[in-house]
């Protein structure tokens, strides 16, 4: 486990491959384990563990291994887990290591947890930084925020490829504007730190078709969904809020990349065991490379 970071900064389509969505049941893998140089991304809103049953974590966590173990994403970046959550996945996913600090410090709270597969992937650098003025100062909050929000970012030197990448891992305020706006901006900064190729994934709490996703096309960086070669599912509403079938709507969880960065698949996994929810987010994930 690793809790510090080293720098300062900074509904289908025919042409689906993989899982197989049919009256809104999704076959697992949507992608499945990457091969060759490829990486598999996945961004999974996990829930707190808050809800009454049959929402409880202790009930959900076994679906959400069902997805984990099927899909075996490279890296996941998860939202809202709690500290007991992160050790649950980490005893139940052997070959998985984890980046974690809640956003109000130690293990008190919401965290923005990074796992990734060890079997490749080395973590060489990485920081924990808070949507605020001050995104340096623990637990901060500005901008509207009801509660601090942060951002986890990782540089991963990548056995396979030999390449280096930075994946970030966000989770904007679902109520301030502001908030997110900021936040954008604040991402741009952070992604323009670097010099190797970023991939940014999160739940940013407002649709694909607002200002906020604008703001950050707008500074170079791409929309997974519309670079990919293969939409493995339609686009539909990433927050199911426990609704079975998927709605039509706007993505407020997305995978971003830098330009240099391939999308091969991308795909919303809206599996459920027998309408058994694993979470009130459906996963994204991206099959990418970096050649």
């Amino acid at each position: 486990m690793h809790d510090a970071g080293t720098l300062t900064v900074g509904l289908a389509r025919e042409n689906r491959i993989g899982g197989v969505m049919r009256r809104g049941h999704v076959d697992l893998p949507l992608i499945g384990p990457a091969s060759g140089r490829q990486l598999h991304l996945m961004t999974f809103n996990l829930l707190f563990d808050h809800e009454p049953p049959p929402r409880t974590w202790q009930e959900r966590l076994p679906r959400v291994l069902r997805i984990l173990e099927a899909e075996q994403p490279t890296v996941l970046g998860t939202q809202e887990l709690l500290f007991p959550q992160v050790k649950d996945l980490k005893r139940s996913l052997p070959g998985y290591d984890y980046i974690y600090l809640s956003c109000k410090g130690g293990a008190r709270g919401l965290s923005t947890a990074v796992f990734f597969d060890t079997s490749r992937l080395e973590p060489l650098s990485f920081r924990h930084l808070w949507l605020s003025r001050t995104p340096h100062l623990l637990a901060s909050r500005s901008w509207g925020n009801e509660q601090p929000r942060m951002m986890t970012w990782v540089r991963f030197a990548d056995a396979r490829s030999g390449r280096e990448f930075v994946y970030v891992n966000t989770h904007f305020d679902h109520l301030s504007e502001n908030s997110r706006l900021r936040s954008a901006e604040l991402v741009k900064k952070v992604v323009a730190y670097f010099d190797v190729p970023v991939m940014v994934g999160g739940d940013f709490n407002t649709p694909h078709h607002a200002e906020t996703h604008a703001r950050l096309i707008d500074s170079g960086l791409v929309d997974s969904w519309d670079a990919a070669a293969h939409r493995v599912t339609d686009s539909f509403q990433t927050f199911n809020d426990w609704r079975p079938k998927p709605r039509n709507g706007g993505r407020i969880d997305w995978i971003l990349t830098t330009p240099e960065v391939t999308t091969h698949r991308v795909g919303i996994n809206a599996w459920t065991d027998n309408g058994a929810f694993p979470s009130d987010h459906w996963p994204v994930q991206a099959l990418v490379s970096l050649e």
